[in-house]
């Protein structure tokens, strides 16, 4: 299979090239800036993929590469994910812009798959196990984008001949991760033997690692799957126990400032993904659990400080 892939040096794109690549199938990886400190995490692999260098939001792919026909779309590219830029105005102009420009390549191409990542901030603040039905009332800007795109998306698998698929992704974690997400900046604090401050920790979050996101999204375009799906673990465990288990794994005698910081008032307390639907649609369901994943992730940033 001839495969697209938008985001590949992020943190979750890096994790889908490298399995895309070990399946046999055949790699372009749109790249904005293919200088080394943006394609640090696949470094490796560049010699093995075919690199396309376009900015997404000034280019026309198609015209660009016109000879490009792939199988499968795999749209992850997105600017803005950290809180700080969750209400910013390119979420609702630039991001959307560009996947519906994805889309359209789509279309021209005859592309048969396109595979978009959206997010649980979809569903707005929610609480306990929620599945594709329960209602989304996004509060963010980044997670109206996504809701949007969602629906754009399976309207275009509607009247278009392209099979779409649209993940709504909880938290995904492991090495190479994003250093501002929690996992990471609790693992490189605790290494440089600081005392982290953080809530009472009482949440109940859905961490799901990197390898089972990415092994969904290619298990679900080489099926027969179609729609929109939670990405998630299914098993929100106490955030108090995840954290407990990443400090064991650095350093038991360490001490961390739960309580130090007050909720915020919209404070979710327990997030959880219903994997029903994509566990009977592909047959997938997650393999790494949290402790092994942990273990695996504090090991690769003890090797990276």
């Amino acid at each position: 299979m001839k495969c697209l892939v938008t985001g590949a040096t992020g943190f979750i794109g890096s994790f889908l090239v490298r399995k895309l690549l070990a399946d046999g199938h055949q790699v372009h990886a749109v790249i904005r800036n293919p200088r080394p400190e943006s394609t640090w995490r696949i470094a490796d692999k560049l010699s093995e993929i075919g690199v396309l260098t376009a900015d997404l939001s000034k280019s026309d792919l198609h015209q660009v590469f016109p000879d490009l026909k792939p199988d499968a779309v795999f749209h992850l590219a997105w600017d803005g994910v950290g809180s700080a830029t969750r209400d910013s105005p390119q979420q609702l102009v630039q991001n959307v812009n560009t996947t519906l420009q994805m889309l359209d390549f789509c279309r021209l191409t005859q592309c048969p798959v396109f595979v978009g990542l959206g997010s649980q901030a979809e569903y707005g603040i929610a609480t306990g196990a929620l599945s594709e039905d329960s209602p989304c009332t996004p509060v963010t800007a980044y997670g109206v984008a996504k809701h949007a795109l969602s629906l754009l998306v399976n309207k275009f698998g509607q009247v278009t001949a392209t099979r779409v698929l649209w993940f709504r992704l909880f938290s995904a974690y492991g090495p190479m991760d994003d250093p501002h997400h929690l996992i990471p900046l609790l693992v490189k604090m605790l290494l440089a033997g600081k005392a982290p401050s953080l809530t009472r920790c009482e949440q109940r979050w859905d961490y799901l690692y990197v390898t089972d996101a990415v092994d969904a999204l290619v298990s679900a375009a080489t099926s027969s799957a179609t729609g929109i799906f939670n990405l998630g673990s299914g098993n929100a465990q106490p955030l108090l126990e995840t954290v407990e288990s990443a400090r064991d794994l650095v350093d038991p005698t360490l001490q961390i400032g739960f309580g130090d910081i007050p909720y915020r008032p919209d404070q979710v307390m327990h997030l959880e993904a219903d994997i029903t639907r994509l566990r009977e649609a592909t047959g997938w369901q997650p393999r790494v659990g949290l402790e092994e994943g942990l273990r695996a992730t504090v090991a690769w940033y003890k090797e990276n400080q």
